[in-house]
Order: structure tokens, then C-alpha cells, then sequence
């Protein structure tokens, strides 16, 4: 059963006019998001203005500058190093080791290391440096 022609078009028309709702909140999101946008942006500069005047006024008061310490202190080399050369693959193999003349350090595919190894340590990002394991791994073999 075909449908009149009159009523193809009245569902043309709803979806045409859902399609229009549907792009003038997509734009609306648009606009919404730029205005909250520039209110983010003017409180953090609020915010930024109000710390420089809490330590303009702290260095009159006292006459010295303040800066807030680490709650963590970093992780010492050592320990880093002892938790990197410890990682092994799925098969029990070492993830880092030496290369067979001992000039470079070899990742878990067997290729060479240049630059930084990032890991988790204590549920915090740490990072160590290839050379820095290079040297390591020299002096322990």
C-alpha cells in the first residue's frame, strides 16, 4: 500500500524539522561551551590575580618570598633502577637488558632505548632515563 503523496511529504517535513532541532542544539552546545569558556578563562585569571596579591602582600609583610614545597619527595635513582631492571615480559624474561657488545639498552621488542622509560612506581608516573640504565646495567654485569 503506497502512501499519498500528501503524506510522504508530512514525513519528509517532521524529519526535516527534527533535523533542524537536532543542528540548532548542536549549536546552541557550540555557543554554550565558548560561554563557559570565557568564564573559565576570567575566573582563572581572577584566581591568578588574587594569588599574586596574596604573595605581593605576603612579601611586605614578611619581606621574603614563599613557595610551597612537594608533599612527595622524588623517588631516589637507585630505586628506580633497582624497580626497572625487576620488570620482566609475560615470559619471565628481563623487559631491559643489556645489547650482546654492551653499548645500548634493549626494550621488550629487542630494540635500542634512547630516550626516557616512564613506569608506575607506588601508583605515581615515574621516569627514567636510557643512559642512566645504561650505566647501571655497565657497572652490575
Amino acid at each position: 500500500m503506497a502512501l499519498s503523496i500528501e503524506r510522504q511529504i508530512e514525513i519528509i517535513r517532521n524529519r526535516a524539522e527534527q533535523e533542524i532541532k537536532v543542528l540548532e542544539m548542536a549549536s546552541q552546545a557550540v555557543e554554550a561551551r565558548k560561554e563557559l569558556q570565557k568564564i573559565f578563562d576570567k575566573e582563572q585569571k581572577e584566581l591568578i590575580s588574587a594569588q599574586n596579591l596574596k604573595k605581593i602582600e605576603f612579601l611586605a609583610k614578611y619581606g621574603q618570598t614563599f613557595e610551597l614545597e612537594s608533599k612527595t619527595p622524588p623517588t631516589p635513582l637507585q630505586t628506580k633502577l633497582n624497580v626497572v631492571t625487576e620488570m620482566v615480559n609475560l615470559d619471565g624474561k628481563p623487559k631491559y637488558k643489556l645489547n650482546a657488545d654492551g653499548t645500548a639498552v634493549l626494550g621488550a621488542k629487542d630494540e635500542p632505548l634512547k630516550s626516557t622509560i616512564v613506569f608506575k612506581f607506588n601508583g605515581k608516573k615515574e621516569t627514567l632515563s636510557a643512559k642512566a640504565l645504561l650505566q647501571y646495567l655497565k657497572r652490575t654485569i
